[in-house]
């Protein structure tokens, strides 16, 4: 049995943060979520244990 690659992408540019998310679900890759905030991925990360995190390296809000 097969399983996905699963991947959280935090981009707070929610039309480039698509374009990956489309990107990697064309390679075959599973995109957990998009979320545009560090505070938020730390949430997401906990409820869905992604196996590999994309961060952009100058986010929006307190947690950069």
């Amino acid at each position: 049995m097969d399983t996905l690659v699963k991947i959280l992408v935090v981009e707070d540019e929610m039309l480039i943060g698509a374009k990956i998310s489309l990107q990697l679900s064309n390679l075959g890759y599973e995109v957990t979520g998009i979320v545009p905030r560090g505070e938020e991925a730390i949430i997401h990360v906990q409820e869905n244990k992604p196996d590999i995190i994309l961060i952009d390296i100058q986010l929006r809000g307190k947690l950069d």
